[in-house]
C-alpha cells in the first residue's frame, strides 16, 4: 500500500491532502499549514485574559503546582484563520486578532462562509479523483500475483505432494499438559 501524496490547491492558499483541508502560509523559507480552528477555541484564544497572580491555596499561599503559562499562537495561525473564515488576510498578529474578534459579533459565534465550504468540497473531490487512479492500478497489480500463484498451485507437483493431498482431513485432538492446552493435528494412516 502506498501513501497518497497528491496535494490539490486553489490559489496557493487553500490546500487539500491526506491530512485534510488547510491553509498554507509562507514565511520566508518556512511553510505553515493550519486547519480551520473551531470557533469556540478561537474565541477563547482571542479573549484570553492572563490571571493577575499565582494560583492560591485555601490558606492564601501560592500553590506549588501552577498551571502552565498561556502560549499565544503565531501570526500565521491567525492569518490562516482569516482565510478560513472568509475575511481579508493581514500578516500583523494584532490586526488579525482584531479582525477575527470583530467578526464574532455579539453572539460569540463565527461560521465558515459558503464560498470557503465550496472550495473545500471542490478540493476534496479533486483530491479523491487524483488519488483514485493509482489505487485502482495497485489493486490490479495485487490481483496479478494472486492469479499466477493459483496457476502454480494447479500445476502437478511431486508424488509425495499428491499423496499428502489425498489423505482425509485429520481430526483435531487435545493433549493435556501442565499449563496452556495445545491443539495438535494427528492423522490416521491405514
Amino acid at each position: 500500500m502506498s501513501l497518497q501524496t497528491n496535494t490539490v490547491t486553489r490559489d496557493n492558499i487553500f490546500y487539500y491532502s491526506s491530512s485534510g483541508f488547510y491553509v498554507q502560509i509562507e514565511d520566508g523559507a518556512h511553510q505553515h499549514q493550519h486547519p480551520c480552528a473551531e470557533s469556540s477555541w478561537l474565541h477563547f484564544l482571542l479573549t484570553y485574559v492572563q490571571p493577575d497572580g499565582p494560583l492560591l491555596t485555601k490558606k492564601g499561599e501560592a500553590s506549588k503546582r501552577q498551571p502552565p503559562p498561556h502560549k499565544d499562537q503565531a501570526w500565521h495561525f491567525y492569518t490562516a484563520q482569516l482565510h478560513h473564515y472568509g475575511l481579508k488576510a493581514v500578516k500583523d498578529k494584532a490586526a488579525a486578532k482584531k479582525r477575527l474578534l470583530a467578526a464574532f459579533g455579539d453572539f460569540n459565534t463565527l461560521a465558515v462562509p459558503s464560498e470557503v465550504g465550496k472550495i473545500r468540497d471542490e478540493l476534496r473531490q479533486l483530491y479523491k479523483r487524483g488519488n483514485a487512479k493509482p489505487q485502482k492500478k495497485e489493486k490490479e497489480e495485487e490481483k496479478k500475483p494472486e492469479a499466477s500463484q493459483k496457476k502454480k498451485e494447479a500445476l502437478p507437483t511431486s508424488k509425495k505432494r499428491k499423496a499428502e493431498e489425498s489423505l482425509p482431513d485429520a481430526p483435531e485432538t487435545k493433549k493435556k499438559s501442565k499449563g496452556k492446552s495445545k491443539v495438535c493435528l494427528t492423522s490416521r494412516l491405514g
